[in-house]
């Protein structure tokens, strides 16, 4: 039931329900506290994540890999590096790659490249075989600080080192690492060389590097490919617009702001927030 709840979105009424249950006396296990922190990484919940850290670690669960790799992640995105980090040394003499996928991704988080990148060297020294998900992490770390050379030998090094295939989210990876940094012919060549169908994330990938640098002609294929797949995507739409306005082409801007009116498509406003 508080898995249901995680996974509907239901982040209060599933943390409601782990306090019911203790208070019951319900059986608490190692899959329960793995899912809550889980909760909490997805709305940033320190004070909820410190507070089930201590019940864990009195009902000695903080060095099962499951929940440790999960309290690790939950630190991170609530922002306590230091405290990921202190869960990663008390448990990584355990030598699992999903620890170490998980503190490689914690230190790409907060743009702690150097720190990712010697992790996942580590990983190698324990003779741990890298998973595909571990070259997410580090190939994401290294965008973080545009190392675009060191993020192509790393995906290079799937094949050649280890006999592995890139996924999908590999690709992907590999498409966000070039284009933000203006590699974007590179980008386009990943994207139509790759041995699997492009999804739309992956254009507008391209697409936002083309705004950020400025590539006009490049801007409109992408656009083109991208709402071949999604025809009534607002993202391209503003994106393109972006790319227009950036370039100073007001009249194909205007077209574009036309075109998005006769589909009737607006842009969704944006939000954010914070916890008092």
């Amino acid at each position: 039931m508080i898995s249901a709840l995680v996974h509907k979105g239901y982040s209060s009424e599933a943390i409601g329900l782990l306090n019911r249950l203790k208070d019951a006396g319900g059986q608490l296990d190692e899959f329960i506290f793995g899912i809550i922190f889980n909760c909490c990484a997805g709305i940033a919940d320190y004070c909820q994540t410190k507070s089930v850290h201590s019940l864990v670690v009195k009902m000695g669960y903080e060095k099962h890999v499951f929940v440790a790799s999960a309290l690790i992640d939950a630190y991170a995105k609530c922002g306590d590096i230091e405290n990921a980090r202190r869960v990663f040394d008390q448990t990584s003499r355990f030598h699992d790659v999903i620890l170490f996928n998980t503190m490689v991704m914690a230190y790409a988080h907060h743009g702690l490249v150097g720190e990712a990148v010697e992790t996942f060297e580590k990983m190698k020294l324990a003779v741990l075989q890298p998973s595909q998900a571990s070259f997410v992490s580090v190939i994401s770390a290294c965008s973080h600080l545009g190392l675009v050379e060191q993020g192509r030998v790393f995906f290079k090094s799937m094949k050649l080192d280890y006999g592995m295939d890139p996924s999908p989210d590999n690709y992907g990876c590999l498409a966000y690492l070039f284009s933000p940094n203006g590699f974007l012919e590179d980008t386009k060549h990943v994207i139509e060389t790759m041995p699997f169908p492009p999804w739309p994330a992956i254009w507008r990938s391209l697409l936002n590097g083309c705004k950020i640098h400025g590539n006009k002609e490049l801007g409109e294929c992408a656009a083109e490919k991208l709402l071949q797949l999604v025809l009534e995507n607002d993202a391209a739409y503003v994106l393109l617009l972006k790319v227009y306005s950036e370039e100073g082409s007001w009249s194909d801007a205007a077209k574009v702001w036309k075109g998005m009116r006769t589909r009737g498509l607006v842009k969704d406003p944006g939000c954010s927030w914070i916890e008092i």
